[in-house]
């Protein structure tokens, strides 16, 4: 029986290891949406997935679709986020993990995937006077795109804009009421 190999890019949000040899991992895709794969023998020493598989990277994954599960089969690293300067690498992974929730399992149509990946480039590129702007916007769009965030004539306008640093500082002086827009609509998600 042959297998269905899916190739795609993809953002690590966690590890979990298996026994001694093997992890888990949970995956925000391109095309797939959000899932969780199976990696046989990663944790071994000379495991060629090995250095590709790591916590908060982006990659080039190839997937097979098991009887009840996907298995990882191939990987290629592409950014490292550990590598980042430490204030956008946490924005970005505080971004990565609501994205991660928000979205379901196994199905693209809610994919946040190319929001983060329009973030992580921007994220890189950003001073860090804009970065708690650039969360917010970052944020408040994820919120968006689950469906949760309610209509507010201040913020609306920024959700449709591309992220920027320029749209990060447009957007500084609506910071303190972006955050209490936010903050409504996550807990309204619980």
């Amino acid at each position: 029986m042959s297998y269905h190999i899916h190739t795609t890019d993809a953002f690590i949000i966690s590890t979990v290891p298996r026994g001694e040899r093997n992890c888990s991992l949970l995956f925000i895709t391109e095309e797939l949406g959000t899932l969780y794969a199976h990696a046989q023998g990663v944790r071994v020493l000379t495991s060629k997935l090995r250095s590709h598989l790591i916590p908060h990277a982006f990659i080039h994954v190839s997937l097979v679709r098991g009887r009840s599960e996907w298995r990882v089969v191939g990987a290629e690293g592409l950014v490292r986020l550990d590598r980042l300067p430490t204030m956008p690498r946490a924005s970005l992974l505080r971004c990565l993990s609501l994205a991660a929730h928000t979205t379901v399992p196994d199905d693209p149509h809610t994919n946040h995937f190319a929001l983060m990946r329009e973030a992580l480039t921007v994220f890189m590129n950003t001073d860090e006077d804009s970065m708690p702007a650039l969360e917010l916007l970052t944020v408040l769009k994820i919120i968006y795109h689950a469906g949760f965030l309610p209509d507010d004539a201040e913020v609306s306008p920024y959700l449709g804009v591309p992220l920027s640093s320029e749209s990060a500082q447009n957007f500084t002086p609506l910071l303190q009421h972006g955050l209490l827009v936010a903050n409504r609509a996550l807990l309204r998600m619980q």
